[in-house]
């Protein structure tokens, strides 16, 4: 009788660890407003999940609040996942989530804090997350660590050709890329990129399909090939579009707008693709990306001849590029700051090692004191 009732509690179990599985894929493969729908139409049956299903839900809504742009509910929904307990793989998942909707926040405190933390979770006879590579990638390269970055960018080609996930794979190529590109080596970011389509096609990831076709753009671009990344980015800004990206989307309009200064194009296309991503890099305090668009619709203004307008741009420009040296300056400070608390912990667990090897050594000469005092005192007695 027992087994009767268990049954279909057994099947109800079943049924929805593989709906949890499915919104997962969907998570990857489809769109972002995709998946919104489908998790809520999941939740709404009110489901009986348990902790960990719950938890990697949580962890698919988080990722869809990032590509919508609400990164700091993503983030702040992360921190409690992160305090809450979980096995290891699950924890480990989301500090890598955390870490990359952190650093694209600019939270590099942050983003350190969880990199170390994720790193100190790694078994170390199982085979290093390629994601979390490519995170230590990029947040080391942005530090000054340049070739730290691309060391540990190409450690994850090695470990996701190895291991043969076309996802992974897909993903390690898109963080080569962008280490090369941000260390000048554009050639070498178009051929990781173009690379990088083929991968993502195959993995079927729209996001990163997209952030391939704007890489290829972006290293014609600093090539001096502008009229040749004009369909690229193009191509791209509809992928993001379609996908849901906003920030994929927003950046890659920005390089489009100085593509099209870069082959005398239109300038009132131009101008109207920059005016629109100016505020959203503001508005999320992109300051980089920020005083990137203010030049260039300075250098719009300026061939219309409106000077007025042209210095205001210039003066605008001038800030953002302000509060981007203060920023970088925070995120060498966050990451010397994390390698010294790092650094301080080792020192300490070394001095208290050094201290128990003394207390074991005293505690032994002790014993071997006592023993010899011991014998003395027999051998005296034996001799009386």
């Amino acid at each position: 009788m027992l087994l009767l009732i268990c049954a279909p509690l057994l099947a109800q179990e079943g049924d929805i660890e593989l709906q949890v599985k499915e919104l997962e894929h969907l998570n990857v493969t489809g769109t972002r407003l995709a998946s919104e729908q489908q998790i809520r139409a999941f939740l709404e049956d009110s489901p009986l999940l348990t902790r960990e299903q719950r938890y990697r839900v949580t962890l698919l809504e988080a990722r869809n609040l990032a590509l919508e742009g609400h990164g700091d509910e993503a983030v702040a929904m992360m921190r409690r996942l992160i305090a809450e307990s979980a096995p290891r793989a699950l924890k480990l998942r989301a500090l890598v989530q955390a870490t990359n909707v952190a650093t694209n926040l600019g939270d590099y405190a942050s983003a350190f804090v969880w990199l170390k933390e994720a790193f100190s979770l790694l078994d170390t006879a199982e085979q290093i997350d390629p994601r979390l590579l490519g995170l230590a990638s990029y947040l080391h390269v942005r530090v000054g660590e340049e070739q730290k970055g691309l060391e540990f960018a190409a450690q994850a080609i090695a470990t996701t050709r190895e291991a043969g996930v076309p996802r992974d794979y897909c993903i390690a190529l898109s963080d080569y890329g962008l280490a090369l590109s941000l260390t000048g080596d554009a050639a070498g970011a178009e051929a990781t990129r173009r690379e990088q389509i083929d991968a993502c096609n195959r993995a079927a990831d729209p996001v990163f399909s997209a952030d391939a076709h704007r890489g290829v753009g972006r290293a014609l671009l600093e090539q001096g090939k502008a009229a040749a990344a004009l369909p690229w980015l193009r191509d791209a800004i509809s992928r993001f579009d379609a996908a849901g990206f906003a920030s994929g989307s927003m950046e890659a309009r920005m390089l489009l707008g100085e593509a099209l200064l870069g082959t005398g194009g239109s300038t009132e296309e131009a101008a109207a693709l920059l005016e629109a991503v100016a505020p959203y890099f503001e508005g999320r305090l992109h300051w980089e990306n920020h005083e990137r668009a203010q030049r260039l619709l300075g250098d719009v203004s300026e061939r219309n001849g409106n000077s007025a307008k042209a210095l205001q741009h210039l003066r605008n420009a001038l800030e953002a590029g302000k509060r981007a040296d203060s920023e970088a300056r925070e995120r060498r400070l966050a990451f010397l700051q994390v390698e010294f608390d790092t650094r301080l912990k080792e020192q300490q667990i070394a001095l208290l090692e050094n201290q128990r090897a003394l207390q074991e050594s005293e505690l032994q000469a002790s014993r071997r004191s006592n023993w010899i005092r011991a014998l003395g005192i027999t051998s005296l007695v034996l001799v009386s």
